[in-house]
């Protein structure tokens, strides 16, 4: 969000601010807060139009093979899933999902070759948003391979060449030639695994030590965990379960002749297992949320199945209130789960100290405030973690902040305080420098965010308490 209000003022992605993923998103962003105001919620809304338009087109790509009453159904597994929750927060999972369900539909709704080219640049698009948007599209084209479909792989594949370039072209022209930097690095750190998240000591490193996490699997499991929600709810899980039943009815019955949407059926959910579970080095709860698009598509399968020998109006009624019942306990998720002391903190803060140094983006996000000593996003720039995930370039070390430098931020400006919170306490290292200023020479430059900041202060390491408050 915070980088969407810097491409409103004109200033450039990779330039101007550090960013370590394709700008498209970013630009999204801006898009919508344009549209629907500079604020979390005008910003937030990329996610839910986004979400939007993916349940239709999933509707629209599902009714030829299972037809209206299993496709409705499935658009509102989709839709109103508790996990849905992880999507409205301006991340890039959305629109990435959004022309991703673009391509896949023009793709197998399509006969011409004019939805094989619309349907390329859709996936170039989707690849600009987030890269991970890459298992899908091997998906899609192994499913080709498989149908011996060359006709419509060659007219994808060339024009999502060119799609490609002008995209890349774009890109470079935009950052001037940082962004080759980035994907160079980006290459390196997920083909060796001699840098990232795995590697540096603060932070990740104790989240991993209190749920007692040694490796990239049990990692993986406990944000698919997070993501679905559990064990505050098991719905998201018990879908996720029973959409498997669904790739021998989708193969046998729905595709009915389609053997590429047959294989993509069956490619889809395992190649996107396979690159959350095992191939990614790091994941978050939000690199799942384009599993709710294969769980419904699958699910649809099965629900097809079930009203098979119900009479139409039972099976009407049936459908109706499943629909019912998962929009219901959506709204009320949605009722339960803003925290409006949490922007009302911030509010405060910012009202009462207008020059403010945190670690969270999403502070600047939801009160306008201005970051101070230009610390924009520490997940990009501060110590070890701006090493991990944006490198050491010439470029990266412009945007680099130490704990050195911070201070002398500080030092210089006596007015500027610093926000104790969560994240303050999840990027900097017990003993670092700027704690060691904090506790001495800088005491009274602190406002604690919450009672549970102010009682981890006294904790060199994290408390798995305020973790998880």
């Amino acid at each position: 969000m915070l980088g969407a209000r810097f491409i409103r003022r004109g200033l450039r992605p990779f330039v101007d601010f550090a960013v370590h993923q394709p700008p498209l998103h970013l630009y999204l962003l801006a898009w919508s807060g344009r549209l629907f105001g500079e604020t979390v919620f005008g910003y937030r809304m990329l996610s839910v139009v986004s979400v939007a338009i993916s349940g239709l087109l999933l509707f629209w790509l599902l009714r030829r093979f299972t037809g209206p009453l299993p496709a409705l159904v499935a658009q509102a597994l989709f839709l109103f899933s508790p996990s849905q929750l992880h999507a409205m927060n301006a991340v890039a999972e959305p629109p990435m999902l959004l022309f991703t369900m673009l391509g896949v539909t023009l793709l197998f709704l399509g006969t011409g070759r004019a939805s094989a080219y619309a349907s390329a640049v859709a996936f170039v698009i989707a690849l600009l948003v987030k890269p991970t948007a890459i298992v899908v599209i091997l998906a899609v084209v192994l499913s080709l391979v498989y149908a011996r479909a060359w006709r419509r792989l060659v007219d994808l594949a060339m024009s999502g060449v060119v799609a490609a370039i002008v995209g890349l072209v774009w890109t470079f022209v935009l950052s001037g030639g940082i962004f080759a930097e980035i994907v160079r690095f980006q290459i390196e750190r997920l083909g060796t695994r001699t840098a990232g998240m795995w590697v540096i000591d603060p932070g990740f490193a104790e989240l991993r030590r209190l749920f007692h996490i040694e490796s990239r699997g049990q990692w993986a499991v406990f944000c698919f965990k997070v993501f679905c929600l559990y064990p505050q709810t098991y719905l998201p899980a018990a879908f996720f379960v029973i959409a498997f039943v669904g790739i021998p009815i989708w193969t046998g019955r729905c595709a009915g002749g389609n053997r590429a949407l047959g294989a993509f059926t069956v490619l889809w959910p395992v190649a996107s297992l396979a690159f959350n579970f095992v191939a990614m080095e790091y994941v978050s709860a939000k690199y799942f949320v384009p599993f709710l698009a294969f769980t419904a598509f699958l699910l649809a399968a099965v629900v097809w199945l079930v009203v098979q020998p119900l009479p139409p109006r039972s099976a009407g009624v049936a459908a109706m209130v499943v629909t019912i019942a998962l929009a219901g306990n959506f709204a009320w998720r949605l009722r339960t789960e803003p925290d409006p002391w949490y922007y009302g903190r911030a509010d405060w803060i910012a009202r009462h100290y207008p020059a403010v140094l945190s670690f969270s983006p999403m502070f600047f996000a939801a009160t306008g405030a201005e970051p101070e000593c230009g610390f924009v996003n520490p997940a990009d720039t501060y110590g070890t973690f701006g090493e991990a995930v944006f490198g050491t370039t010439p470029h990266a070390r412009r945007f680099r902040f130490s704990d050195e430098r911070l201070i002398d931020c500080l030092r210089a400006h006596p007015e500027t305080r610093v926000v104790v919170d969560f994240w303050y306490y999840y990027f900097t290292q017990p003993g670092s420098a700027l704690r060691e200023y904090l506790r001495a020479e800088g005491g009274g430059r602190t406002v604690f965010f919450s009672p549970d900041a102010l009682a981890q202060w006294d904790h060199p390491r994290l408390v798995k308490d305020f973790v998880f408050r």
